[in-house]
């Protein structure tokens, strides 16, 4: 059966060897690269822009300026600079601080296969997260999973992801093993390197990676390569690879017993990965192919169009706004400008001689002909009442005010209460909701995914319990993210509706007993706890929590006895002389009643 490679666009191009089919594959894949191409052209205009103007970080994204260069010499108002970066460090410090835990490990319980009436489950109430042995693994694999990230260059590499995201739309991370030193090494990609290409879900899971290696670095990667590279004596020297990753339609199988049981083996995995050395622009060499268990890129968009590839931004959104205000405050410069040095009429005997200089000097005979400065007329505070208002704008754009709200009262004096406090979090959390759901299911979950997978082949991750691996197939571990921002925004959805509809029940209370008797509370309490994060390690057995509640149950009905037999006593005048031993009084003040 043939790839479904050749159904795509071929272009003219030339093999390196002609006529194998190897080579029929290289052609189309570069073919499809060629269509891809012509898709994000659509984009390139609009990323330059926002780079020129929001984001100068990324000034060379299509690899054709020279490194080193000045940038941000077109921007005459930085406010839009200024935004996005405290866009990007106010969403990295709420999501992905190395300083407290953002993330995880849980076991779904809606939809999942369920223990027997005798099992685990129905000890621990359908929380399988709390059975000991699944706790002890999920929290050994949060330690495995907070580790991998702690040793690796992950934490910087985010700030870079998040910037991408928000300033060109489109941020991509790829992410591979250091065999030497066993880290994870996460690449955050220019997005001028990057082609994507989405499947029939809208999930991006096509990149075409065009990008530049040194002759050193081609060497520590691949163990064949082209003469003229191995014998290369620069070690800087720079050539173009295009690196494509792409889902592999068709895998070598193999039979166990009745099951069909695919290869695992490096040209048979899920994903495939071909590597290729451009020679000139139609021209490539192979270097070399293999495969990934798992899609080894982490491609978030910010926001995406349904008839679109690419990403949206916020710096997508405020660029036309940015550029309006930028000429706004290159013209007010040159008003500013006009006013501190403006021009001068001088009288024609005067050239040469006339000093517009502090403390110069200019003689005149006539005062009717001396030199004198031209004020023109201008609206310079007006302007300025505009530029203001653009530049309010703009940060809105960014959600500024969201991530500077408690400073900004602090520096007007304004004291805030909690429930203030907690109203303009659960408010930010609203605004930012549909990013913030975004970001973990495009960027963390497959982050997690990928790091999860390179730490269990270097065989640093715990043994999977075998009840997981009965009664979930080891698939089911799901990420739960806790960091502040997202934990509001659990709050706001949750807690929220949680503790109105406690409160409506308890004024129902009031007017009809009883109401409150509609709601299980211990389930209530662990969701108001789940909700703001409390780990289930800290939950105690329902066994021992139903042995301490029976034992409370025994001392009140005991001590409701004492108290009866106290009022007995008073009420009747004969019952008032002591207890005598072995009465049945002696023993109803005891709690035992004789046979």
């Amino acid at each position: 059966m043939e790839s479904n490679l050749a159904a795509r666009p071929t272009p003219e191009v030339t093999p390196v060897f002609p006529g194998g089919k190897k080579e029929r594959e290289i052609a189309d894949l570069l073919g499809w690269f060629a269509s891809m191409q012509k898709e994000r052209q659509l984009y390139e205009e609009m990323w330059d822009m926002i780079q020129t103007y929001i984001d100068p970080r990324r000034y060379n994204f299509k690899g054709l300026k020279q490194r080193g260069q000045i940038v941000g010499e077109e921007v005459f108002d930085g406010t839009a600079q200024s935004a996005h970066n405290i866009l990007v460090s106010g969403f990295h410090g709420q999501m992905l601080s190395a300083q407290f835990p953002w993330v995880r490990l849980i076991i779904p319980t809606f939809g999942m296969p369920r223990y027997g009436r005798g099992g685990s489950a129905k000890k621990y109430n359908q929380r399988y997260d709390k059975v000991p042995e699944i706790r002890r693994y999920l929290e050994d694999m949060e330690w495995a999973l907070y580790n991998e990230f702690q040793r690796s260059n992950f934490y910087s590499s985010m700030i870079e992801f998040i910037s991408d995201a928000s300033g060109l739309g489109t941020a991509t991370i790829y992410m591979e093993e250091d065999v030497v030193t066993g880290k994870v090494v996460y690449t955050v990609c220019n997005p001028g390197e990057i082609w994507i290409s989405t499947n029939l879900h809208g999930q991006v899971d096509v990149v075409f990676r065009k990008f530049k290696m040194s002759v050193r670095a081609l060497k520590q990667k691949f163990k064949k390569l082209p003469d003229y590279i191995a014998m290369n004596q620069n070690p800087e020297e720079l050539f173009e690879i295009i690196h494509a990753v792409y889902p592999r339609d068709e895998r070598e199988m193999y039979r166990e017993g009745a099951d069909l049981i695919p290869k695992w083996d490096a040209t048979n995995m899920p994903w495939a990965s071909v590597y290729m050395l451009e020679k000139t622009k139609d021209k490539v060499e192979e270097l070399g192919r293999s495969g990934y268990r798992k899609f080894p890129y982490a491609v978030w968009r910010w926001r995406v169009n349904s008839e679109e590839t690419y990403g949206r931004s916020p710096s997508a959104d405020a660029i036309v706004t940015v550029l309006g205000g930028n000429i706004m405050s290159k013209s007010l410069l040159k008003v500013a400008q006009l006013a501190a040095q403006p021009p001068w009429n001088i009288p024609a005997e005067m050239r040469g001689a006339e000093q517009i200089v502090p403390d110069g000097l200019n003689y005149f005979l006539d005062k009717d002909r001396k030199a004198e400065a031209i004020f023109i007329g201008n609206n310079y505070p007006i302007a300025k009442d505009r530029e203001d208002e653009v530049r309010k704008i703009i940060k809105e754009f960014y959600y500024v005010d969201y991530f500077v709200m408690l400073s900004r009262a602090a520096m007007e004096g304004r004291q805030l209460s909690v429930p203030q406090v907690l109203e303009m979090q659960s408010e930010k959390a609203s605004a930012l909701g549909t990013i913030i759901g975004r970001f973990m299911t495009d960027g963390l979950d497959a982050i997690n995914e990928r790091t999860l997978e390179l730490a269990a082949v270097g065989g640093r991750l715990p043994e999977m319990p075998q009840i997981l691996l009965d009664k979930f197939g080891g698939e089911e571990i799901r990420y739960d993210y806790i960091a502040p921002l997202a934990q509001t925004q659990k709050q706001l959805f949750r807690t929220k509706g949680l503790m109105a509809g406690l409160d409506v029940l308890g004024k129902l209370e009031s007017i009809k007993p009883g109401t409150m008797d509609l709601v299980k509370m211990d389930e209530t309490a662990v969701e108001l706890l789940d909700s703001y994060g409390f780990p289930a390690a800290l939950f105690e057995d329902e066994e021992k929590v139903e042995a301490v509640r029976q034992q409370r149950a025994e001392q009140v009905a005991k001590q409701e006895a004492v108290q009866q037999a106290l009022l007995m006593s008073q009420a009747v005048p004969n019952l008032s002389k002591a207890v005598e031993q072995d009465s049945p009084l002696k023993a109803l003040a005891e709690g035992v009643m004789p046979e």
